[in-house]
């Protein structure tokens, strides 16, 4: 029967390691979606599973913080004769057992309990800063993937460029200079390409470590969902959304500071005196027949060392909690209107790109690159065309990320996802 337990105990946890690893692997060999991500740094980031584990010790902290010491045992003889063996006036057994003042000991658990809520609080603003650096890596690795697609036609057109010029030389219609001016140009556009390939693996591995992904499972062949278009979202009645002061940080200061009151408290509490109780059970020489029970109290006579200390440290943390609390504030403020200014800015020149002029700037290179094969262009006018289309292109690529990261920046106060 121990046996049969036995194998199915290592056969399930063989089943859930198995199951594990496959969900790692499962990222190397299928898309990985915004959402998976999420989950998944959720669960392994370093910096967030740091502050659950804080929590945990805040619970640990507070059964220990009872302000009960550990009971002390002692046996002790008295009156010993050196002449006569085993002689003696009194031997006696004690049990010692101190305790702080209770109203000490509420002090403290109360501050443990408020240090406890802040964290829970800084565990939701660590959550809300991870999801929204998730967000960010993402955003910027698929405006990295825009970017490298943007450079191969780049290479495209100047190999078009090149192939026109080639048949124009061939012809006796142009110079030999406009020919090294289309390889000059084929060159820089496959450097672009390079560069552009680069940036897009730098992003791709700065989302990895975000996430908390193992090294041994960053593969080239991980893909990402491109979803990077355009999503109109209402933020009209955003200012009346975004409560400063529910904020998690700002909660996690507010807590904090009831902590450090707590701790004030704790501090003037030590003027109390800590209790001390000894019970024991005495020998006169016919056996341990008699009881006998001391109770002490301790003095404060040291309270400029000690006290006084204590009370001035616990008064300057609390001041420094405070400013922390203000700085939280302004930062959030800060970061609110600098945000909805960007989101307002991004979103009318997304606007413009999308009505007017990603289109025209799209008709002008296609209409230059046929003028130029029809010999009604030349070489100059062209490459000003096609430096048009990729800078209209590239701006708004720029503009579509910039608005991403403006309403990641938004949600992160709001509460709500907008960004799936």
């Amino acid at each position: 029967m121990l046996k049969k337990i036995i194998f199915l105990l290592t056969l399930q946890t063989t089943i859930l390691l198995a199951q594990e690893r496959f969900n790692l692997d499962s990222l190397s060999n299928e898309n990985l979606s915004l959402k998976k991500a999420l989950d998944f740094a959720l669960e392994n980031n370093p910096e967030i599973n740091k502050v659950r584990e804080q929590i945990f010790i805040k619970d640990g902290e507070w059964w220990s913080s009872f302000g009960i010491d550990s009971p002390t045992f002692s046996f002790a003889k008295e009156g010993i004769d050196k002449n006569i063996p085993d002689s003696f006036l009194e031997q006696r057994w004690h049990i010692q057992q101190s305790i702080d003042f209770p109203l000490t000991t509420y002090f403290r658990l109360n501050k443990i309990s408020r240090e406890k809520q802040a964290l829970n609080e800084q565990f939701k603003n660590a959550s809300n800063e991870l999801v929204a650096k998730v967000k960010l890596s993402y955003v910027d690795v698929l405006y990295n993937k825009r970017i490298l697609g943007l450079r191969k036609k780049q290479i495209d057109l100047a190999e078009e460029l090149k192939k026109a010029a080639t048949s124009k030389l061939e012809a006796g219609e142009i110079a030999e200079l406009e020919m090294m001016k289309s390889e000059i140009q084929l060159a820089e556009a496959q450097n672009f390409y390079e560069d552009a390939t680069q940036q897009y693996h730098k992003a791709r591995y700065n989302l990895f470590n975000v996430i908390g992904l193992d090294p041994s499972l960053q593969k080239y062949d991980i893909v990402f969902d491109d979803t990077l278009r355009i999503a109109v979202q209402d933020l009209s009645e955003f200012d009346e959304k975004a409560d400063i002061d529910n904020q998690p940080l700002v909660l996690s200061y507010k807590n904090l500071l009831e902590s450090s009151s707590s701790n004030i408290n704790e501090a003037w509490s030590t003027f109390l005196p800590k209790i001390n109780f000894n019970y024991f059970k005495q020998d006169f020489g016919n056996g341990f027949n008699f009881n006998g029970y001391e109770i002490g109290v301790s003095v404060p006579i040291w309270f400029i060392f000690n006290q006084n200390g204590s009370i001035q440290t616990a008064k300057a943390q609390y001041r420094e909690i405070e400013w922390s609390l203000k700085e939280a504030k302004l930062k959030i403020k800060t970061e609110i209107e600098n945000a909805w200014h960007g989101y307002e800015s991004s979103k009318a020149k997304i606007n413009r790109y999308e009505k007017t002029i990603r289109d025209l700037a799209d008709e002008l290179q296609s209409l230059t690159l046929t003028g130029y094969q029809l010999g009604e262009l030349d070489l100059l006018r062209l490459l000003d065309a096609q430096q048009t289309y990729l800078n209209s292109e590239i701006n708004y690529y720029n503009a579509l990320k910039d608005y991403y990261q403006q309403i990641i920046y938004l949600e992160k106060y709001l509460g709500k996802e907008i960004i799936f």
